[in-house]
């Protein structure tokens, strides 16, 4: 029988900017989330990491880590500035798994730079409950160890994507040349639960069996935006599980995580202080749109007619 917890498929990470070393990567930003929200509920990271590494990882934001005990299945970026000073991030170690240990009702799919293959992640998505798939870590590998965006690797998701999951997809991760195989995504597989967000823009829910496509209003925050699109995943499966619709899981989502951006510290937060705006959801004001608006054209329309 699973537990009550969330198994995220994706390699731990190390970031290291500013001479700063810290924990990232889906797993450590939807414990992050969790906490911040005050949710009682573990998370997991499905992957062949020893206890010990699994622990210090998923140790309470701000309490100190054994860097050492996780390198081995951690995947280290560093953030640089190119010769003409943009901001790249390099991969310095990447880690990459074959096999992974389900142990949670509900999961999220977010490989950070392809560690997971697309045939791998439909092998063990059949039994959850609750099941997200993010594509970011689709869009992107690296070159030369440096991290690119390159929407076309989304292509490759074409045949593999989980019937029982829904799909998150950030504009802002695929980049414009990520567009045709998202429209592909959107229209030809026609993913039965999708979520995609814009950014500063909002964010559009599609439920296409119960009927409803919603646009969610924009919740703009000045914070440290690094981890973002991983909370905002986290806090969609954990209401989820608590019974919300997809609608209201998306409004609750981005409303926590504005809150958790501006209270936060680098990558500490107090616990349980964004917890009011998960009941929210039930005074938001959301767009409730044709439930024609459907395919990928209108989706991008309806957002720049609407913002």
């Amino acid at each position: 029988m699973m537990n009550n917890c969330i198994d995220v498929y994706a390699a731990p990470t190390i970031d290291h900017a500013a001479d700063n070393i810290e924990r990232g990567g889906p797993a450590f930003y939807i414990l992050f989330a969790m906490h911040g929200v005050g949710a009682s509920i573990g998370v997991n990271l499905a992957l062949p990491c020893s206890n010990t590494a699994a622990s210090e990882y998923l140790a309470e934001p701000c309490r100190p880590t054994n860097f050492e005990a996780y390198r081995d299945c951690a995947t280290a970026f560093s953030l640089e500035l190119d010769p003409q000073g943009v901001k790249r991030l390099k991969a310095l170690h990447s880690t990459f798994f074959s096999d992974a240990l389900p142990s949670c009702n509900a999961a999220v799919f977010s490989p950070i730079n392809w560690e997971y293959s697309p045939m791998l992640l439909a092998k063990y998505s059949a039994g959850y409950r609750v099941c997200i798939l993010d594509v970011q870590g689709f869009t992107r590998i690296s070159s030369d160890g440096r991290i690119e965006r390159f929407g076309h690797l989304l292509a490759e998701l074409r045949g593999h994507i989980p019937w029982n999951c829904i799909v998150r997809i950030s504009v802002e991760d695929v980049g414009d040349e990520g567009l045709e195989a998202l429209s592909y995504i959107v229209d030809v597989l026609a993913p039965i639960r999708l979520v995609v967000t814009f950014g500063e823009k909002g964010a559009i829910a599609l439920d296409r069996a119960a009927g409803i496509a919603v646009a969610v209003e924009p919740y703009v925050s000045e914070g440290y935006s690094v981890g973002a699109g991983d909370m905002f995943t986290g806090i969609l499966a954990y209401m989820l599980l608590r019974g919300e619709d997809l609608a209201g899981a998306t409004i609750a989502a981005a409303s926590a995580v504005k809150c958790l951006l501006d209270s936060r510290e680098g990558t500490c937060i107090e616990k349980g202080v964004c917890s009011k705006n998960l009941v929210e959801i039930k005074v938001r004001k959301v767009k409730r749109l044709p439930c024609t608006c459907h395919n990928f054209n209108s989706i991008i329309s309806l957002l720049e007619w609407w913002y």
